[in-house]
């Protein structure tokens, strides 16, 4: 992720339970504000951990990335519930 950089895209949400392990190997916490983001913009030392502004519908919010998406590209994050 880069600092200040602006991604547009595409947004869906998942909701893992409490407990469950990330891939870099924190664990969720179900009322977090969290996102899991492509691989390719996520390293476990570097990255995790970085807050990010999403906007959609009018609406804005701040959210963590602790994950990574392996099923989504550069322009698709998945967010949690409590984001979404």
């Amino acid at each position: 992720l880069d600092q200040r950089s602006a991604y547009s895209g595409r947004m869906t949400w998942i909701g893992p339970t409490t407990g469950a392990y990330t891939s870099c190997g924190a664990t969720y916490e179900a009322s977090s504000m969290y996102v899991a983001v492509d691989p390719s913009l996520l390293t476990c030392s570097g990255t995790s951990g970085k807050s990010m502004t999403i906007t959609c519908n009018g609406k804005t919010v701040q959210a963590t990335a602790i994950d990574k998406c392996m099923g989504c590209t550069s322009d698709h994050i998945d967010v949690a519930t409590a984001v979404y």
